[in-house]
């Protein structure tokens, strides 16, 4: 009896780390395709301040707000909260930046978003720092 208590036991770890390691890997996935898209808006953002397009560089910028509206609820699940805060207010700053058409700043909050997509999707890789 007590040989089948231990094996039920290592069952249930080996199928809780399998679990552990889905999750991770999905929010992987998810992380990876969403973080593409939203870094494709702030790069046209830039391109639009850098061209003095301030319609295009509006609603890029209201696109990136929109996905990122949607996708930074899921990632508040499984990141650091700061860096996801972080993001969005340098978008609300970016969007009124646009407004007041100052380029320079423009350009400074998308370089700054998309530094900050990058760590996101480094801090979100399986390595070993990661785990422990």
């Amino acid at each position: 009896m007590k040989g089948l208590d231990k094996m039920r036991a290592l069952v249930t770890t080996l199928i809780m780390v399998l679990i552990l390691l889905a999750c991770w890997g999905g929010f992987l996935v998810y992380t990876d395709n969403t973080s593409a898209v939203l870094s494709d808006h702030m790069d046209d953002v830039y391109g639009c301040a850098a061209d003095s397009d301030w319609e295009g560089a509006l609603k890029e910028c209201d696109d990136f707000l929109e996905k990122w509206d949607m996708n930074s609820k899921v990632y508040a699940i499984y990141m650091e909260g700061v860096c996801v805060h972080d993001i969005e207010l340098s978008a609300k700053r970016c969007r009124g930046y646009i407004l007041s058409e100052d380029a320079s700043l423009v350009m400074g909050e998308s370089a700054s978003i998309l530094a900050h997509i990058s760590l996101m999707r480094d801090n979100d890789r399986v390595s070993l720092r990661n785990v422990l």
